[in-house]
Formats: structure tokens, C-alpha cells, sequence
């Protein structure tokens, strides 16, 4: 995910706001990406939909952006690709980042992100991560998830959050769901689309033992 900061274009620095994470893992909602195409019912292959949500107002409330997948493996496997943070984290304008482990250990895994971006405004915010099995068991899941979010940071980003649904659909293939919105100064659909292509594709090497092309 890329966010360009139109800082010129602004009259003050913006402060730090803070984004409640609600609770438990509940699904954004439903994915609206086509399926994917190329030979076979499952080909590994990216499809997306885009869109902005608006008010009733016609103000723009966020960019979203899902994306829907088939992935040659096993949900074990992919669920662990998904936990590594040099996977996930978002490297498209090239952050300063850290990130912790575990920070909420009611959660099957968590990860808390710290990004820097430095511009002519310097942009820092956190995002925490949380994943879960929603069917089956830790050595024969069915169907994960993961739900992300902005929660703390720059009032640049008025909004950031995401998910991952992978769900076995035989021995050795997965649907890979994703959706995020995005509500920030600058950036586009296209960005938001581009950031969601590099983590499948980090995903896929890292599963096939080859360097991430995107970190």
C-alpha cells in the first residue's frame, strides 16, 4: 500500500488521533472481486474490485479495494506466510518500520507496526494486526483470518484498515481474500490495488522458498 502525502497543498502539520479497534475478529464484509482468471477451476491468478464509498452527503468516506485469489498450498502453510511481518508489512514508500509480536496474546497471533515516513512532514503511525482460525483447528485449519487497523498516528490517515480470509477449498488449495480501506491525504485506488498485488506475490514467493519481491 502506497500513501503519497500532498503536504504542500496543507496550511497545518496535522496532530496524532486515535482509531478504536473494535472487538473479536469479525469479517469487513463481503468480497465483491471477480474470480480470477486462467485455466483451471482454481488458477493462481489476482482479481480485483475497486470503489469509494461515499456518504449520503456525496463526501467520499474511503477507497476500498478487495482482491481475491487461489494459492497452491494448504491453509497451515499460507496462514504462516501471512504472520511473517516482512510479508505483510507495506514497503511501497519505502516506511522506516518495526513491529512487535504477540502484543495481544488473546489472539491466536498479533503484530503491532510502527511506520515512519519521512517527507517534508514527517507521517508515524501504528497499525496492529490479529489473526485467528474460524474453522477448524492450529493443525488442520479450514478458514483464518486476519483483521488489521490503524490505531494511533498521524491525522493524515483518517482511516486504514483490512483483512485476509483464506479458506481451504480442497487438499492443497486455498481461496486468498483480502480487502482494505483507506481514508488519507493522497494516494489512490491504483496505490491501494498495487499495495494489495505485492503482498500476494510476497506470499506466493515466500511459499515457494523464493526472495520477497516487495520488502
Amino acid at each position: 500500500m502506497k500513501i503519497i502525502l500532498l503536504v504542500s497543498a496543507m496550511v497545518a502539520c496535522g496532530g496524532s488521533i486515535t482509531n478504536k479497534f473494535s472487538d473479536g475478529l469479525n469479517p469487513l464484509e463481503e468480497n465483491m472481486a471477480p474470480e480470477p482468471e486462467g485455466e483451471g477451476p482454481y488458477p493462481e491468478a489476482i482479481a480485483f474490485d475497486t470503489g469509494i464509498k461515499r456518504m449520503q452527503t456525496g463526501v467520499e468516506e474511503y477507497q476500498w479495494v478487495h482482491s481475491k485469489a487461489y494459492i497452491h498450498a494448504d491453509v497451515k502453510d499460507v496462514y504462516s506466510s501471512i504472520k511473517k511481518a516482512e510479508v505483510v508489512a507495506s514497503v511501497r514508500q519505502d516506511p522506516d518500520y518495526t513491529f512487535r509480536v504477540g502484543v495481544e496474546p488473546e489472539f491466536d497471533h498479533s503484530i503491532e507496526f510502527t511506520y515512519k515516513v519521512e517527507n517534508i512532514v514527517d507521517v508515524e503511525w501504528i497499525e496492529l494486526w490479529r489473526y485467528g482460525v474460524l474453522e477448524g483447528d492450529d493443525e488442520a485449519p479450514e478458514v483464518v483470518i486476519e483483521r488489521h487497523q490503524k490505531t494511533e498516528g498521524s491525522s493524515f490517515i483518517g482511516l486504514l484498515e483490512g483483512q485476509f480470509l483464506i479458506t481451504k477449498m480442497e487438499d492443497n488449495v486455498v481461496r486468498y481474500e483480502t480487502i482494505t480501506h483507506l481514508r488519507a491525504v493522497g494516494g489512490s485506488l491504483e496505490d491501494l490495488k498495487n499495495g494489495s498485488r505485492d503482498r500476494y506475490e510476497n506470499v506466493v514467493a515466500d511459499l515457494n522458498g523464493a526472495p520477497l519481491p516487495h520488502q
